[in-house]
């Protein structure tokens, strides 16, 4: 499965989307990296980091057709700045991350639909760093003899 291309190009898609964010008029805070390397946060050396990471799938038959519908992870890490309202700074990094998916559920084309299904925060107890993850459902169709 990992090797799908049509997978591949969804989660290429969401790398490039994360990678456009940039602060100005419509976003906050521009990462500094985006990889599909799953990355500890003690590794972290470069900070804001968005590490997409694609998890299992799921396959629902209807006749030649399949949905194929996989979950993403994006992990957004930074580091909590003496001073700064470290709360403030995460939701704004959820906020753009959100912002920026939604511009295209379809991820390129490649996708039928995208869906953040949930959002979840370290809630503080890795300070000095603060990391939060979502949860996306992606579905995709295809014919049973291209699977």
């Amino acid at each position: 499965m990992a090797d799908d291309p049509q997978r591949k190009n969804i989660l290429d898609n969401i790398v490039s989307t994360l990678e456009s964010i940039q602060a100005g008029s419509t976003y906050h805070i521009t990462p500094a990296r985006v990889t599909r390397e799953s990355t500890d946060y003690t590794e972290v050396n470069i900070f804001p980091v968005y590490v997409v990471v694609d998890g299992p799938e799921s396959f629902t038959y209807f006749g030649k057709r399949v949905v194929n519908s996989f979950t993403v992870f994006i992990r957004l890490f930074d580091r909590g700045e003496q001073g700064f309202a470290i709360s403030d700074k995460m939701n704004k990094m959820i906020t753009d991350v959100k912002t920026a998916l939604v511009q295209d559920v379809e991820r390129g084309g490649y996708a039928s639909n995208t869906e953040i299904i949930s959002i979840e925060s370290d809630e503080g107890w890795i300070a000095p760093y603060i990391a939060s993850q979502f949860t996306l459902r992606i579905s995709y169709l295809t014919l049973e003899v291209y699977r």
